[in-house]
């Protein structure tokens, strides 16, 4: 019972005081109906098996083809011995993979695979460890994840099951070499199984026969050097079994559906290492091209008319092999059809080199009629060289500010942090700028949430009055909350592009607080909310470069008075702002605008996209140190995805291919640029090799 349980708990603690012993608050857990403890689940019914050592198998997605059904199937009949009458409940899949069987999965084999995993999970008789015997754990890596089986052995020989698991390979991981996928399979699992294997002694069985000589080998890269390293801790031999004898892990290796990856997966457009061995083989049809020529309708009447004078000053055949003859020397004749594959090949194995080097390094060896043209049209649709080179065309819309009429028709906000925690807690500052007069508001807030910037407008609506809100992509401003607020106050919200900030004019008075506050703060930088105020004041009441007066007298049509007025005769009122100036402000503000966007769009293209069109997006690279990934080295574009939606003369809503219901975005056309599809089969981003 719940008094029970606090005086057992009570007595803990006491006992813990007697002996100086110290719990982690943070990782410890009260008041529980059931406890994970050692891969076990503790109930008040009894003890269960954890659920994460069976998760591998009640996730295995549904079988594709018949030959993920002869996986499944292989696996579930592995571990018949220990899990009595499945093998009924799987007869209805062995329909699919009798030879002649066209592959149709319907509601009855569902049904029958939904059973035959309930069945197995149910049955299933995992084993307590016992730590006198040697552990056995059973790896394998696919191309897109690693699964693994711990066990060990009874008296009689027989495999007691303690656990399985399985994982996605991280996108970086998935470039890694065959040697280095199998090797995280070890290196991951054997962090898994840790509180089992770490002291005993305990063998690795793989179908990759070369990590059979992993201990013996000299490591081949620093990655592979780190992973030994880690392994010279444990008391392990690594055991080469056949692919056939590594049924388990196998088939937890490949357990991916394909919906889990990014939705683009089963496109062309996933990025994957290239084998450049395997690359090279396909140089091989070089061998073939005597017969490839004499295939060639075209190259063949030359073959059957070279004695003729005229095509004997142009073509020659040496070895059965023709070639032109060009001012540069000799050149081998290309037949049509292999003109792409070839041109593909070298653009590939070297790298991605642009037109001028690649139709270098071609006709320095072979001919064929409009070179430059073929190879610039089928690099332009090169998805490597699409995503990764940076363009010599600036895709940059022109310049188009956002125009008012009158002070208070449109406000810019922007939060500006985090900062060293004032006296009262501070660390953020939400900044308010009316786009028509430029006057500011300060606020110091807490944090930078909706709350907050809901709590700082209800203090501007005590000295302005406005009609629109331009804001970004921040959860702040993107919440049911921020919306429900402004519907309420009759304001309406607009959303700047996603990576877009130059709409927001208050990203430029971002940029001014930190240079008042390198000036006025200098070593004491937990003070900065003692300037907020002075700061304030400074911005409102001296001339803006756009408006030609202070800010707070467009506004306001009021000038404050000076810090040294004081000191000086009355002159007379304040100055008033009438009409003839705000009509100059106006004017002024239009022909700075004018003058600016000439002189900037000078070199800016209008680039329109249409509804279902293709693009790529500028990828928003950040280094990962713990998975020693590089900005430098990263994709410079993310895509392709769909133009979804035109929302504006610059602005696109985007999904992914075919996909409507699945947003990516809302992204300003400088950030976006037009993707052709490849126009051969090499250059996509997953080649057939």
């Amino acid at each position: 019972s719940f008094p029970e349980h606090i005086q057992v708990l009570r007595q803990l603690f006491s006992t813990f005081r007697q002996h100086n012993i110290r719990i982690n608050l943070k990782k410890s857990k009260f008041f529980r109906k059931s406890l994970e403890f050692l891969g076990y689940t503790f109930t008040p019914f009894g003890i269960e098996t954890s659920k994460d050592k069976i998760e591998a198998i009640s996730k295995y997605p549904v079988p594709k083809n018949a030959k993920e059904i002869r996986r499944f199937l292989g696996f579930i009949n592995y571990y018949a011995r220990f899990t009595k009458g499945i093998s009924e409940h799987a007869a209805v899949l062995n329909e699919l993979i009798k030879k002649g069987i066209k592959f149709k999965w319907t509601d009855k084999h569902q049904s029958a695979f939904d059973k035959t995993k309930q069945l197995f999970i149910k049955r299933l008789e995992l084993s307590h460890p016992d730590f006198t015997k040697p552990f056995y754990l059973h790896t394998d890596a696919s191309a897109f994840a690693v699964g693994a089986e711990l066990f060990q052995k009874d008296e009689g020989g027989r495999i007691r099951v303690i656990s399985f698991a399985s994982r996605v390979l991280k996108p970086i991981e998935i470039t890694y070499s065959v040697t280095e996928r199998e090797m995280i399979a070890i290196i991951w699992s054997i962090k898994k199984f840790f509180t089992y294997l770490a002291g005993s002694k305990f063998f690795i069985m793989s179908d990759h026969k070369a990590l059979s000589f992993l201990q013996q080998s000299k490591p081949t890269n620093a990655r592979i050097t780190r992973w030994q390293l880690y392994l010279q801790s444990f008391d392990y031999e690594i055991i080469y079994c056949k692919g056939s004898d590594n049924v388990v892990a196998d088939a937890l290796s490949r357990t991916v559906d394909d919906n889990t990856h990014n939705p683009n997966e089963n496109a062309i457009y996933h990025i994957r290492s290239i084998d450049l061995a395997k690359i090279s083989k396909k140089f091989h049809l070089i061998k073939k091209l005597p017969i490839l020529q004499l295939q060639d309708p075209e190259l063949k009447l030359i073959f059957d008319s070279i004695n003729d004078p005229k095509l004997s000053n142009e073509f020659r055949i040496i070895g059965g092999i023709l070639f032109k003859i060009t001012l540069q020397g000799l050149r081998i004749m290309i037949p049509n059809e292999y003109v792409d594959t070839l041109i593909c090949l070298i653009h590939v194995y070297y790298a991605h080199i642009g037109v001028n080097k690649l139709k270098h390094l071609i006709s320095q060896q072979f001919y064929f009629r409009k070179m430059r043209k073929k190879i610039k049209y089928l690099l332009e649709s090169c998805h490597s060289c699409q995503i990764n080179k940076i363009s010599n065309k600036h895709n940059l819309a022109p310049l188009k500010a956002i125009e008012t009429q009158f002070p208070g028709e449109l406000v810019s906000i922007d939060f500006y942090g985090p900062l060293p925690a004032s006296s009262s807690n501070f660390k953020h500052i939400l900044v308010i700028i009316d786009n028509h007069t430029k006057f500011v508001k300060l606020y110091p807030i807490v944090n930078n949430t909706t709350a907050a910037a809901i709590r700082c407008m209800n203090q501007y609506l005590k000295v302005s009055n406005p009609k629109r809100v331009l804001c970004d992509n921040g959860s702040q401003f993107t919440s049911a909350k921020w919306k429900e607020y402004l519907d309420q106050q009759n304001i309406k919200l607009t959303i700047i592009p996603i990576r877009h900030p130059q709409q927001n004019i208050a990203e430029r008075v971002n940029r001014d607080l930190g240079n008042y506050f390198r000036s006025l703060v200098i070593d004491r930088h937990n003070k900065w909310a003692n300037f907020l105020e002075h700061i304030e004041h400074i911005i409102n009441n001296t001339i803006h470069s756009t408006t030609g007066v202070e800010p707070n007298i467009a506004h306001f049509g009021l000038q404050v008075q000076r810090v040294w007025d004081a000191f000086l005769p009355n002159v007379g009122a304040p100055m008033v702002l009438n009409t003839d100036l705000a009509k100059r402000i106006g004017d002024r503000i239009q022909k700075i605008r004018s003058q600016k966007n000439k002189t900037s769009n000078e070199k800016r293209t209008q680039i329109d996209f249409i509804v279902g069109e293709l693009v790529l997006v500028v990828n928003l690279r950040v280094s990962k140190k713990s998975e020693k990934v590089t900005a430098k080295m990263l994709p410079l574009k993310d895509g392709p995805y769909e133009i979804n939606e035109v929302l504006g003369s610059n602005t696109y809503a985007l999904c992914y291919i075919g996909q409507p219901d699945l947003k990516r975005g809302t992204f300003h056309s400088n950030l976006l640029s037009k993707y052709i599809k490849p126009r051969h089969v090499i250059l996509q981003s997953k080649p057939e090799w």
